[in-house]
């Protein structure tokens, strides 16, 4: 009787034995996953080559030209030499044309993603009062009111101690926040538009935006009658056409940081 207890305890044995090798079990480990690959950055080289590039494509002397990377940090601020100390900003009011630029750069770079380029243009055309822009007895469009965001207001204690801190000035003090070019806070006019902000990205990867900002604004979301002109980024692999009035003739620009 033992003998057969005995046998029969070691065919259930082998049984789940042979059902955990079966299905995957015992001591067989998973390969470890494969590490992250490292996040593409805007090298020295790729931000000279923008400044040049969006140089060469905007107005012969007043231009200001600002490069972020993804978290809107500054990488580069460029000034034309006739460029002006303030322009228009958002609700018509004169604001820092270098805080414009970078306002515009980090529009870009914040509202777009792997899959979608949105520029300062396409945030102004949803973020009106009503949309389909100056169209009445419509609803608000969906970021309608997003220029109140990130402008240098106090965050919570909480935000903060994960390094997310309000948004700065270039020269010091709050930032004007998102740039679209709203006229007024009613958005009297719907075809008022700061046009300048545009992704940047390397592949299929966005690692930052590009802004510029010159003294005299564009006119119209869809840009009636403006001149396209393409830019291409040396050593980017993306394409990007800026809607402008300008003339694509400077001198050789260099970077003011």
């Amino acid at each position: 009787m033992l003998a057969i207890s005995i046998a029969v305890a070691a065919a259930i044995l082998a049984g789940l034995t042979f059902l955990l090798v079966g299905c995957g079990g015992g001591n067989s480990m998973a390969p470890p996953p494969a590490p992250n690959p490292a996040p593409a950055r805007l090298s020295v080289t790729d931000v000279d080559n923008i400044v040049r590039a969006a140089a060469t494509s905007t107005s012969p002397t007043t231009a200001v030209i600002a490069v972020v990377d993804r978290a809107g940090n500054v990488l580069a601020l460029y000034r034309k030499p006739d460029a002006p100390p303030t322009v228009k900003g958002n609700f018509s009011a004169q604001v820092s044309a270098n805080d414009v630029a970078i306002g515009l750069a980090r529009t870009g770079a914040f509202f777009s993603n792997n899959q979608a380029p949105l520029t300062s243009r396409t945030v102004r055309f949803i973020s009106g009062v009503h949309f389909p822009p100056g169209v009445s007895d419509t609803q608000n469009a969906d970021l309608y009111g997003i220029e109140n965001t990130n402008r240098g207001c106090t965050l919570s204690a909480e935000l903060e101690s994960h390094g997310i801190h309000p948004s700065v000035a270039f020269g010091g003090g709050p930032a004007p926040g998102i740039i679209t070019g709203k006229a007024d806070v009613l958005d009297s006019d719907a075809n008022a538009v700061n046009p300048g902000g545009l992704p940047i990205y390397k592949g299929d990867v966005l690692i930052g935006g590009v802004g510029g900002r010159r003294s005299r604004p564009a006119r119209g979301l869809w840009g009636p009658g403006s001149r396209r002109f393409q830019i291409r980024f040396p050593r980017l692999e993306k394409f990007f056409w800026v809607v402008s009035h300008c003339r694509p003739s400077i001198r050789p620009p260099g970077l003011r940081q």
